[in-house]
């Protein structure tokens, strides 16, 4: 695998679905005699986090190999526009995506709209699922990296879960109320402590975010309440049997965020799926700096090569 250092880095803004929001991206594109167009692989963070959250170094390896990436926030996330902040809306989700692909085609002669690539983790790793599925989109592979793919999220029943829960209630009443000009969504943190109020709350799981964060990161630990019910009832594993092009699942071995099974399952549900799994690895541990991000890049790595050459 080559050393990620030949390539330029710069932020650009992409148009998205919603007139004057755009998302903000950086764009990492291939130098050292790298013939344009470029193969370009689309790339978005996981839940509630932000392009600034051990992201950058898997663009950087691709992009080092000639592999153009367009890394992006989700609108009302990190530094893309869009108010409220920190909501959760999955259908939007899904057009931002869209959108950097939509882009991406519009300049073909920096881009290779014939190769585009999805990339996810986590909670836009199911997202990238669900999108594979749509053959309008004309994609050429899907990496899909610790994915959440519905069915999977540890709920422990405490005092905890049943405040969480009136603050998911209330921000529903409140989000209702908001169409017709309510104020700001009620905020519960994004992660939390076993007991306290919070979407994600298993064990370690907010110090393991913590540290994916950079001192300067634009992360903040909370989301609005009344996304809650989406990602609960999200289940991307039912769009896995529809993907008819190559799929690489990265599989977590002691992930307890995302059920490595499933994830295993989604991958066996497509026609041109493989996996990967990482033996011994937490939910984090394939992100820049951890034990496993070494190998989940050498494999991905050679994933892209074999299916979608340069």
């Amino acid at each position: 695998m080559s050393t990620p250092t030949s390539f330029e880095k710069t932020t650009i803004q992409i148009p998205s679905k919603t007139p004057e929001w755009n998302l903000d991206t950086w764009r990492f594109l291939p130098a050292g005699g790298y013939a344009k167009p470029y193969p370009v692989i689309v790339m978005a963070p996981g839940f509630t986090c932000t392009k600034r959250m051990s992201l950058e170094a898997y663009a950087e390896t691709f992009a080092s190999n000639g592999y153009a990436c367009l890394l992006f926030d989700y609108r009302r996330w990190g530094t893309s526009d869009g108010t409220p902040r920190n909501v959760v809306d999955i259908n939007e989700q899904m057009e931002d995506y869209k959108a950097v692909i939509k882009y991406a085609r519009q300049n073909s002669e920096e881009y290779d709209g014939s190769r585009v690539v999805l990339w996810g983790t986590s909670f836009s790793g199911g997202h990238v699922i669900r999108l594979g599925s749509d053959q309008s989109l004309s994609l050429s592979a899907i990496i899909a990296s610790n994915p959440y793919v519905g069915g999977s999220v540890p709920i422990t029943f405490n005092f905890g879960l049943v405040k969480t829960s009136a603050y998911v209630l209330a921000g529903i009443i409140k989000k209702l109320f908001g169409m017709f000009g309510a104020s700001e969504p009620v905020y519960i943190q994004s992660a939390g402590r076993p007991g306290e109020v919070a979407a994600m709350t298993t064990a370690g799981v907010l110090e393991a975010v913590k540290s994916m964060a950079p001192e300067e990161s634009d992360w903040e630990n909370r989301v609005a309440a009344s996304s809650i019910p989406q990602v609960l009832f999200y289940n991307p594993l039912s769009y896995s049997s529809s993907v008819k092009i190559p799929i690489l699942v990265m599989i977590c071995g002691a992930d307890i965020e995302c059920s490595p099974v499933r994830a295993k399952l989604a991958s066996e549900k497509v026609q041109q799926g493989e996996s990967h799994t990482l033996v011994g690895s937490s939910h984090e541990g394939l992100y820049a700096g951890k034990k496993f991000f070494g190998e989940a890049s050498e494999k991905e790595l050679e994933f892209l090569k074999r299916v979608v050459p340069v």
